[in-house]
């Protein structure tokens, strides 16, 4: 097995610390993953189910070696104790769910010990990467009678077979949730 330059690993490690500042939620501290556009369910309509913060962040680890079960006979997989008191709700955005960035830093961290795989930290940037462009085709509004409003749009992949006449065709995801105490119709 090649050993990676520790420069190669340092300046990783930096990338994906700085590719969380786009996927912050206000200030510095909460996090927020948005869950892709399914576009295999354009044109279907219908109802979908939001993964939570912690479904997502789950995902994503489960695609590393960073989390690899314990051996201290303890069934708790190190996901379950890695991602414990991640999420904080934003009274701020709604009660939007989101994730503590210090936690997820710590996750970052873990997985550049020694003896890691390196492609894990490629596979996690890529994953960063997708947040920041998700984020930048999502736009959030609350209503004053408190009704959150997201949209979330993606260019459908057959876009290469589109000729130049043709206009772009993009898929949306809409969600409307009451932030509210009130019941609204």
């Amino acid at each position: 097995e090649r050993m990676v330059p520790p420069a190669v690993t340092r300046t990783l490690y930096r990338s994906l610390l700085r590719a969380l500042k786009p996927l912050r939620m206000g200030g510095k501290g909460t996090v927020r993953l948005i869950e892709p556009v399914d576009t295999q369910l354009w044109g279907r309509g219908g109802k979908m189910s939001r993964m939570s913060q912690i479904d997502l962040l789950r995902m994503v680890l489960h695609n590393t070696s960073w989390a690899e079960e314990k051996k201290d006979g303890d069934d708790e997989s190190a996901i379950a104790s890695m991602v414990k008191g991640f999420t904080v709700q934003s009274s701020e955005h709604g009660g939007m769910e989101g994730l503590r960035e210090d936690k997820i830093k710590e996750i970052i961290k873990l997985g550049f010990k020694e003896g890691k795989d390196i492609n894990d930290g490629f596979f996690v940037s890529r994953f960063l990467a997708e947040q920041a462009n998700i984020h930048r085709c999502t736009s959030v509004a609350i209503t004053d009678e408190l009704v959150r409003v997201e949209g979330t749009s993606t260019a459908l992949m057959d876009q290469a077979t589109n000729s130049p006449q043709e206009p772009p065709t993009f898929c949306y995801r809409i969600s409307i949730e009451n932030v509210g105490d009130s019941a609204f119709m």
